[in-house]
């Protein structure tokens, strides 16, 4: 049985609109029975937020850490251009340490949000202050691969031009890209 996505009431499947709440219901498809409280799902700005908060968590600390234990020389790239008028670029600085910084940002976001998602409170702290989890299409928790999975489909997601995210614009379950191809929706936390 279909669930109304906006208050969680289960409907006919050839309903219009809820008759609970009178929101138009389209097919979304079923949720079981125990997520009836939780068939609303996270729009975008609730999401932006958490994701927001999770930025400030992760960055302050890791620039804190990188400011007190690496130094380098900060990598510039500049131009010339000879009598011939041919363009010549040079590359300046330490580019090795950067992209070693880079590679350890990438990796201690990959693991706060993965390991957070696949816990059992199901969300990242910037999520969990907005009352977000993170559920598969069945309401339930998610493993550390599928989270994983769903964090490196965010480098696809930002290839889009930022499309990917706002795909929680118009999608039934207002799911981003990489909701899609991890098979993940993000809802109001069950009370």
């Amino acid at each position: 049985m279909p669930y109304c996505q906006h208050c969680g009431s289960p409907h006919l499947d050839d309903a219009t609109f809820c008759p609970q709440c009178g929101s138009w219901v389209g097919s979304v498809g079923s949720l079981p029975a125990a997520s009836v409280g939780a068939a609303r799902y996270a729009g975008f700005w609730p999401r932006l937020g958490g994701w927001l908060i999770d930025q400030l968590i992760i960055a302050i600390p890791f620039n804190i850490v990188t400011d007190l234990l690496v130094s380098y020389n900060q990598p510039t790239v500049t131009t010339t251009t000879d009598a011939g008028n041919n363009v010549h670029i040079h590359w300046h600085g330490d580019w090795l340490t950067l992209g070693l910084l880079l590679l350890a940002s990438t990796i201690t976001t990959w693991l706060y949000s993965s390991i957070l998602q696949s816990s059992s409170r199901q969300a990242t702290v910037g999520q969990r202050a907005l009352g977000l989890v993170i559920t598969d299409l069945d309401g339930n928790r998610i493993s550390f691969a599928r989270a994983s999975g769903r964090y490196l489909a965010t480098f696809l997601t930002s290839l889009t031009f930022g499309i990917g995210y706002l795909m929680v614009i118009w999608t039934k379950r207002k799911q981003t890209l990489q909701d899609k191809i991890a098979g993940t929706v993000v809802i109001p936390k069950r009370h």
